[in-house]
């Protein structure tokens, strides 16, 4: 008590604040895993957390308070490899990265392997519900995988062949009827080429090469998603290190939000992941493209070749819609917050990792315009590439049937309205006449 007088009042209270804000750090942070605290030599600090020495055994002026603690990431720093008592400063920093699991059947599946495999294994008497939460989203999966290579099978059959048999055999009769045997155009022959026959020639989507480029980019983009996507998987499951055990897979993070972390797998569980996961979806997002791709290219309507793009995605949909509505709630939760955890990063690997990141998208968004290319111009077998002379012959055609009956310019619209009022912008009597009369409606 008597020490306590010769101590500033204002030193005396920030001493109590620090170690108030230690206390309560302490009792919010995570329990570690049994064998960091088992060893001595390991310990975890939040991201950006700094050495700081109480105002109490220090006489200079205290620290800055915001630089006693500062806001944490989603990184956890561990020091490892370092002497007992070696300044944390000093200590060998490595961080632990983390990396999301796709909320899908495929997630589920991944789920299913890595947690409720373990509990299988590792439980004395195997009770009903955790084979059921193993059987369940394996069964789905494979619903999943069977659907949707069902869908790819009798896409390809019914609906692929069909629009490249028509196609091919509009384009055969155009060059049978319109050309001379020299390969010179009949113009002759072409005015009197059947007004049907013309509009299914003119509206196949190769013959405009902008629009046509345009929506298989599109679509290029949208397969290329998917088979991204199975190939950060692959890459995750493939850097997840060796367990010994089934007990080393899972680390439960006890906090108000319960995490799961697979930290390691066992090679049996790798394989399953590779094989039943990860290699279906690539191979179904790789054979969608490509069958996505034919069909775009045999499309004899504009307005279908928009309507096809997006009826091909509803395959890439069905995990999601199984996963959404087979599944129930209290799993998918399990699902969102299951990641990969994979520990020992330097911070300079990290920052490794990020330009490699950068450096993956930049080479598929390249990827992407170059398979549109080499598909329109190399591999597709739909029609040859001079179909796109065809644009320069269905230039008038087009431009007689995209004409509007009545087109109002909005420049003259907007000026009719100072002198005739809202009267301007109803239709006028003379677009829409009753009856014949003498009016010619020939070209309606």
């Amino acid at each position: 008590k008597n020490t306590l007088k010769h101590i500033p009042s204002s030193l005396l209270s920030q001493g109590m604040l620090h170690a108030m804000h230690v206390a309560a750090q302490s009792l919010r942070r995570p329990h570690p895993p049994d064998d960091q605290a088992a060893n001595p030599d390991t310990r975890e600090l939040a991201l950006g957390e700094v050495e700081s020495k109480s105002p109490l055994m220090d006489s200079g002026a205290p620290d800055d308070p915001d630089s006693i603690i500062k806001a944490s990431s989603a990184l956890s720093v561990r020091t490892r490899g370092s002497k007992p008592g070696t300044p944390i400063r000093q200590r060998k920093v490595t961080l632990a990265m983390e990396f999301d699991i796709p909320e899908d059947a495929y997630g589920a599946a991944i789920l299913a392997l890595a947690k409720d495999l373990t509990d299988v294994v590792s439980e004395d008497a195997i009770s009903g519900l955790a084979i059921t939460r193993l059987m369940f989203p394996m069964v789905i999966l494979a619903a999943n995988l069977v659907l949707q290579f069902l869908c790819l099978s009798y896409i390809n059959k019914y609906v692929v062949s069909a629009s490249v048999h028509h196609v091919q055999y509009t384009f055969f009769r155009f060059h049978r009827d319109c050309f001379q045997p020299d390969g010179s155009m009949n113009q002759t022959e072409w005015a009197r080429y059947d007004h049907e026959e013309k509009a299914n020639l003119c509206q196949i989507a190769m013959t405009n090469q902008i629009f046509y480029y345009t929506i298989l980019l599109i679509w290029t983009l949208s397969a290329l998603h998917e088979i991204r996507t199975g190939q950060r998987l692959a890459g995750n499951i493939y850097r997840v290190p060796h367990a010994n055990s089934v007990g080393e897979q899972i680390y439960v993070e006890d906090t108000d939000e319960e995490k799961i972390y697979i930290r390691a797998l066992k090679p049996i569980v790798r394989c399953l992941m590779m094989g039943l996961v990860v290699l279906p979806k690539i191979i179904i997002s790789v054979s969608l493209m490509g069958l996505g791709m034919r069909w775009l290219s045999a499309t004899t309507s504009f307005e279908e070749l928009v309507m096809n793009a997006v009826a091909m995605t509803f395959v890439t949909q069905i995990d999601e819609l199984l996963y959404q509505f087979a599944l129930p709630a209290a799993y998918r939760n399990q699902v969102a917050d299951i990641n990969f955890s994979i520990a020992d990063f330097t911070p300079e690997e990290v920052e490794r990792e990020a330009w490699l990141a950068y450096v993956r998208s930049a080479f598929y968004f390249i990827l992407s315009f170059l398979l549109v290319w080499i598909y329109a111009e190399i591999v597709q077998d739909v029609l040859p590439n001079r179909v796109y002379e065809l644009n320069a012959v269905c230039t008038d055609w087009q431009r007689q049937n995209t004409a509007l009956k009545c087109q109002r310019p909005l420049f003259i619209t907007i000026q009719k309205i100072f002198t005739e009022g809202m009267n301007a912008l109803k239709t006028p009597p003379e677009c829409y006449p009753f009856g014949r009369g003498s009016h010619d409606v020939e070209d309606i």
